[in-house]
């Protein structure tokens, strides 16, 4: 399996946990060539901030028990959460956060990736 099949496997994986977990607006972003920091970003929404961590910590766990740990985590207890894979960034924000940064905007361009069989939907922005 090359690197890139590797990080869109683990991108979509990712989507599928954070649906199980109850995450909403999940989207798996495909921004190969348009960031020199990651190759994919899934994106979820979380309805508390307990949730938030729940989404985050899920992924970090079963990653980590594998032998594959995040790089980094920063903004935990915050509106908005990141999590380093390498190739895979997981951001997880509260709704009013997501809809403020707007990263589906940011990454227009960025081809959204199915996981689980559904295709990541855009989020709609609204003004704060």
């Amino acid at each position: 399996m090359s690197e890139t099949q590797s990080g869109q496997n683990l991108a979509s994986w990712m989507g599928q946990l954070l649906d199980k977990k109850g995450g909403q607006q999940i989207a798996v972003l495909d921004v190969r060539g348009m960031s020199s920091v990651t190759d994919f970003m899934v994106i979820a929404t979380g309805t508390s901030t307990r949730h938030m961590e729940t989404l985050v910590e899920a992924p970090c766990q079963e990653l980590k028990r594998s032998g594959f740990p995040a790089h980094h985590i920063e903004g935990n207890g915050t509106h908005w959460v990141v999590a380093d894979f390498g190739d895979v960034f997981l951001h997880v924000f509260d709704d009013q956060a997501r809809r403020h940064f707007d990263l589906e905007g940011l990454w227009k361009n960025a081809p959204r990736i199915e996981w689980d069989g559904r295709k990541s939907s855009p989020l709609k922005v609204i003004s704060l």
